[in-house]
């Protein structure tokens, strides 16, 4: 007899998208999801960066090889409506993502009030949002950091 969920057998299959990938804690999720279970499907990682190149070197110089061919960088910004997605790209997540994990904040405590606010309060407004537009979405995860001084 089996207690509990299988949390591994659940997420086979799955995929994710990911705010605040190349932050400490997604890092860290990311890389034990995909060492735990492998057999996930594609991991977009949503990247504040100029450009998609920058984005992916962004990501080469974060991630272990072994991780980057299930890994998409995706360019966007929580502060903005819609992520800041392309439409075509948006379109395409919402129809593919089981999972969205929202890890992305700004920890600095000296940082600008409107700034802090987009990211730490609007941020996540924005990101539920676009969930709703999610057909396959199973779990949500918020991750809130909290420093102390």
């Amino acid at each position: 007899m089996q207690y509990g969920i299988d949390i591994e057998k659940f997420l086979v299959g799955k995929s994710f998208f990911v705010t605040g990938a190349t932050g400490f804690l997604a890092k860290v999720l990311i890389e034990k999801i995909l060492r735990t279970v492998p057999e996930v499907g594609k991991i977009f990682l949503l990247i504040k960066a100029e450009s998609k190149e920058a984005a992916s070197e962004r990501l080469k110089n974060e991630y272990h090889d072994f991780m980057l061919n299930k890994l998409v960088p995706v360019i966007g910004n929580i502060s903005e409506s819609n992520l800041g997605l392309e439409g075509d790209l948006a379109t395409v997540i919402a129809n593919e993502v089981d999972v969205i994990i929202n890890s992305a904040a700004s920890i600095t405590f000296h940082e600008r009030y409107d700034i802090a606010i987009d990211i730490n309060t609007r941020g996540p407004a924005h990101i539920m949002t676009f969930a709703k537009k999610c057909k396959k979405v199973k779990v949500f995860v918020h991750v809130s950091t909290e420093i102390d001084d």
